[in-house]
């Protein structure tokens, strides 16, 4: 398996909100104006070039797919915007990523290689990226995740809002009835293959074992030292055919229908699956249970606070876009629509304000 050094930046981030306001005067050779900073056309293209030929699986053909390949180019210059935005506000923030930092990055990667620098090379030469740009990928990541964590550090999630999170989410913290279950398999033939044909004495011969390893249970031997010498589920065999917790609508119908019909410490009669025959021993049940508040406070708690990073972020790059006066050439502002209710107004990337009213009907502004 080859080893993905690093996805395009573009591709792992996806921090920037609308882009700005869009028209003005620009110049013919500039896609966006971010306060004294323009990034060039020319830039752009070199940048979404750079990140195709990186992902090409992940980027929409321009040729078979134009639109989508436009949305993709929007997004690049979206991003590039986002980063420059950053960049000029890095230093009132405190944020800087040194070379000893981006030096660091660049070891962890390596040791997926077991420090064996030519393989690593090879890999950047597959991949279509340079240490140039990898080094810069890595660079801005960094600025960006340490720029977010400077705008959202002071964020706290109160007790109150996760008791009413709880209150108002509950159904997200029911378990559902399960059971810890260990088995065994048989399988017909020579190979576990549920799509393979075997002769009636085949699956007799399954059985035959099956009913064999049944009566050394039922005899005193411990069925996951049996499962151990004789299952032919290579998944659970060395664990003694332990399947850890099973639901429901997990496991093939005849073998959930046994998991849910067995009381805890009970074997089952063999059990045919088109994988074989299994014998199924159900350790504990574990019944439906609504989770309290103490044991997934964490969880919630680490939720909220995403939500709240997220929005803070929002709203921390939408004013500093607006400081910095942004403009983005026509053919790539970034299009939003928004539903509203009446009387309220939306504004989108290019500037337009619409207005609702009371009966339905719509005005558009261009400021």
């Amino acid at each position: 398996m080859s080893k993905r050094i690093v996805a395009t930046i573009v591709m792992l981030v996806l921090l920037a909100a609308a882009a700005g306001c869009g028209g003005g005067d620009l110049p013919k050779d500039v896609a966006a104006q971010v306060g004294d900073t323009a990034i060039t056309i020319a830039t752009l293209e070199a940048r979404a070039a750079e990140i195709s030929a990186q992902n090409p699986d992940l980027v929409p053909d321009a040729k078979e797919n134009p639109e989508q390949y436009t949305d993709f180019v929007k997004d690049v210059l979206d991003y590039l915007v986002t980063l420059e935005v950053v960049n000029q506000n890095a230093a009132e923030l405190g944020v800087a990523i040194t070379d000893e930092e981006l030096q660091a990055k660049l070891d962890e990667l390596k040791v997926m290689f077991g420090g064996d620098e030519e393989a690593f090379n090879a890999a950047l030469t597959e991949q279509n990226i340079t240490l140039d740009q990898l080094t810069s990928s890595l660079r801005e990541r960094e600025l960006l995740d340490a720029t977010v964590e400077a705008v959202t550090k002071d964020l706290v999630i109160s007790d109150e809002e996760i008791a009413a999170y709880y209150e108002e989410n509950q159904a997200q913290f029911q378990e559902a009835e399960s059971r810890t279950a260990r088995h065994m398999l048989f399988a017909p033939g020579d190979a576990v293959d549920p799509e393979a044909e075997f002769t009636d004495e085949e699956w007799q011969a399954a059985f035959d074992d099956a009913e064999a390893a049944r009566k050394r249970v039922f005899g005193g031997e411990d069925f996951a030292t049996v499962a151990r010498e004789v299952s032919e589920d290579l998944g659970s065999k060395e664990q003694g055919g332990d399947l850890g917790q099973v639901a429901r609508g997990v496991m093939v119908p005849a073998f959930e229908e046994s998991v849910f019909t067995l009381e805890a410490g009970e074997v089952s009669q063999p059990v045919k699956t088109q994988f074989g025959y299994h014998l199924i021993k159900v350790e504990s049940v574990n019944e439906a249970r609504q989770q309290p508040l103490e044991e997934v406070r964490d969880q919630i708690e680490a939720t909220l606070l995403d939500e709240a990073k997220k929005a803070t972020w929002d709203s921390w790059l939408a004013t500093a876009k607006e400081t910095a006066g942004v403009q983005i050439a026509e053919p790539y502002v970034i299009e939003t629509t928004t539903t509203t209710a009446a009387g309220e107004t939306t504004t989108t990337a290019a500037g337009e304000t619409t207005t609702t009213t009371a009966a339905g009907e719509t005005t558009t502004t261009t400021q």
